[in-house]
């Protein structure tokens, strides 16, 4: 907002201050259809049982014209390297491997993807019923969260 961008958050945590409080299973009650360019959903599904996410995808396609943004934690062994040579620019280079363990709720996260019922490929699955996967990725500064970047179909 303080960008010039036009901005309406939503939050189910009226001590946040969002715009509105509604639960991500539920937009659709609070905003009409394709009543925003892009929706950007960061760190909220991991947040909800795992039997609501695909809700969660409905409604959040329901509500954007065009492109949605979702963030989501990713389990897996990490591996980043930095190398600056000078004078060059630094290389970031990170590897995640996926490192299957069963999901333990620890009073915040239901679920997170690369967990044992949780797959990369299980998740990409239910997404690209809703949209088109443009992208996906982790950012090599903060590998615990993968983004994904995703069109309406």
């Amino acid at each position: 907002k303080d960008k010039g961008f036009d901005v309406t958050t939503c939050d189910i945590d009226k001590y946040l201050k969002p715009d509105h409080i509604c639960n991500v299973t539920e937009l659709t009650n609070t905003f009409k259809k394709k009543q925003f360019d892009c929706i950007l959903c960061s760190e909220v599904l991991e947040h909800i049982p795992f039997d609501s996410f695909e809700k969660s995808l409905q409604e959040i396609r329901e509500i954007t014209k065009k492109h949605a943004i979702i963030s989501l934690p990713y389990h897996s062994f990490k591996l980043k390297i930095s190398l600056k040579i000078s004078p060059f620019k630094e290389r970031v280079f990170s590897l995640a491997v996926p490192f299957p363990t069963k999901h333990k709720f620890d009073g915040y996260h239901f679920w997170e993807v690369g967990k044992v019922g949780h797959s990369l490929k299980k998740v990409l699955g239910i997404m690209s019923k809703y949209f088109i996967i443009e992208k996906y990725f982790l950012v090599p500064e903060h590998q615990e969260h993968m983004f994904f970047i995703l069109k309406k179909k």
